[in-house]
């Protein structure tokens, strides 16, 4: 059957004229072109699939569910040793204190032999044990009441509530509730919904989403000044290093940024991957070495002397 289509095939070419064949001649090579193309497309499409984590400079944070377990070289060499503290290795115990808190007396009320009664007059410690608690943790609520006063003149006067309270609206927190909120939040990477289950079970304490963003805006505005005094040290020192990765949050990609040495570390959070961040954050005033890992961004910062390494990580330990 195939035979015959390619013979009636052959018939129908060989009654076409010359120009017409040459029409169809460019038309299958333009056809072939374009296939090509979309080919060379796909191909491209496929490798970039295949690449993660483990097999190219791309961060864990872009890996594909399917991507294989990333592998970690153990440099521990296996010993006949047990797991666990070996013999004359120091161990390390919590210190006890010279005034607890709370003493709470141990003694017998009667003779365990013939059921005297005891007094305390023969009391002796033979032996202490100290134990280190969490008090019962209790919400305190302090109303400020603004108070007016007349003279005898007829001047009203009216008091002064405390920097940061505002008056009258719903229930304020305290600077100490707001200092927790933003450590759980930024240093202990607590996620919104996680710390509003905390601030319940913990504390018996109703926060929205809103309110803790709100906390944490305000927190950050007041640690400007530190932030400010950090990148000055950074300017100001002989080295640093820098590096970013990218991360997801509600399904859009954000990168993070650091510039640190061993005395100091100043982090970004940045919507672009590019030397804008840079300007903007780290600025084109450091006078010493910056090393980085080659990104183009980092080629461009403003550096007298640059020490480039592809295998520099700085950010993916911290985070």
């Amino acid at each position: 059957m195939l035979k015959t289509k390619i013979e009636k095939l052959e018939l129908s070419i060989d009654s076409l004229s010359k120009p017409k064949l040459v029409a169809m001649v460019q038309q299958l090579i333009a056809q072939n072109n374009e296939q090509q193309v979309q080919i060379n497309a796909l191909i491209a499409k496929v490798a970039a699939l295949q690449k993660n984590s483990s097999n190219s400079s791309k961060p864990p944070s872009s890996d594909m569910p399917s991507a294989p377990d990333r592998k970690h070289n153990n440099s521990r060499k296996p010993t006949d040793k047990k797991s666990g503290g070996q013999p004359g290795h120091l161990g390390h115990t919590r210190d006890r204190v010279d005034n607890p808190d709370k003493v709470v007396r141990c003694a017998p009320k009667s003779c365990k032999d013939c059921g005297e009664r005891l007094s305390k007059k023969s009391d002796k410690i033979i032996a202490s044990s100290q134990v280190a608690d969490i008090p019962k943790i209790v919400i305190t609520v302090t109303e400020y009441r603004l108070i007016s006063r007349v003279c005898s003149k007829g001047h009203i006067t009216v008091g002064s509530l405390p920097y940061g309270i505002t008056p009258g609206g719903s229930m304020q927190l305290g600077s100490n509730a707001n200092s927790l909120f933003a450590y759980m939040s930024v240093v202990l990477l607590i996620p919104y919904k996680k710390l509003q289950q905390a601030c319940s079970d913990l504390f018996n304490l109703s926060l929205s989403q809103a309110t803790i963003a709100n906390k944490l805006e305000k927190a950050a505005v007041a640690a400007e000044p530190l932030m400010d005094k950090i990148l000055g040290y950074l300017h100001s020192s002989k080295w640093v290093g820098s590096d970013e990765t990218g991360v997801r949050v509600a399904r859009k990609r954000i990168w993070q940024w650091i510039w640190q040495n061993a005395e100091a570390s100043y982090y970004v959070v940045s919507l672009k991957r590019d030397y804008q961040t840079v300007k903007d954050h780290f600025g084109e005033s450091f006078k010493g070495v910056l090393v980085h890992d080659c990104l183009g961004a980092q080629n461009m910062t403003k550096a007298p002397g640059q020490l480039r390494s592809k295998f520099l990580c700085l950010v993916k330990p911290l985070t």
